[in-house]
């Protein structure tokens, strides 16, 4: 995926419009673009931190590398760009099409709205149906879903323990990442293939 197609998808997900981009404060206020700046540089770690297979390991470390960047240049300063510089948020585009060509990565597309929602106000992404035929498998979704909405509503706790918050959301994330892989697989086994929902 080209970065420009990316920028444009992350644009079109913050429903932010020509016209709200350009009434918008020029900067954030400093609170709110520090909240953004860390929210980068703790995924950035949880890529660094994060148990994967060889191949993984160092798209891993490439998207860690690019958050990094990222949370410097969000709090760079004033910009164009709804209050968040050009760089930040090529940068978020370029993280998020290395997540999607990378599934052994385990980030979920629309990661990278947890950094940019401080700035924008924008609902936080939550998981697809999967639609799993068997039991198992959709009461794991049932839970993983169940622990990401109410992540995403735990305003206090993100607030008081922000990192701590966020490695929360990254893990529930990585496991319904994971699980979707699972799914797909079971689906497509000739006895479930049948009675797969449409």
């Amino acid at each position: 995926m080209k970065n420009g197609n990316s920028l444009a998808r992350i644009k079109r997900d913050l429903s932010v419009s020509k016209d709200a981009m350009q009434s918008a404060p020029a900067l954030p206020p400093r609170a709110q673009t520090e909240e953004a700046a860390l929210r980068a540089r703790v995924i950035a770690e949880v890529a660094r931190d994060r148990f994967a297979p060889p191949k993984a390991i160092d798209t891993l470390l490439w998207i860690a590398g690019i958050l990094d960047c990222v949370a410097a240049d969000i709090l760079d300063g004033p910009s164009e760009t709804h209050g968040v510089a050009p760089k930040a948020l090529e940068g978020l585009c370029s993280a998020e099409a290395l997540a999607l060509a990378h599934p052994a990565a385990r980030f979920a597309p629309g990661f990278t709205l947890y950094v940019l929602s401080p700035l924008f106000g924008t609902p936080l992404p939550i998981p697809a149906p999967l639609r799993p035929v068997t039991r198992r498998l959709a009461r794991r979704e049932a839970n993983i879903l169940h622990r990401i909405v109410a992540l995403n509503a735990d305003r206090e706790q993100s607030a008081k323990h922000p990192e701590e918050w966020l490695r929360l959301v990254m893990a529930a994330w990585r496991e319904w990442v994971s699980l979707a892989g699972g799914v797909e697989l079971d689906n497509a086994r000739p006895d479930n293939r049948r009675c797969a929902r449409p």
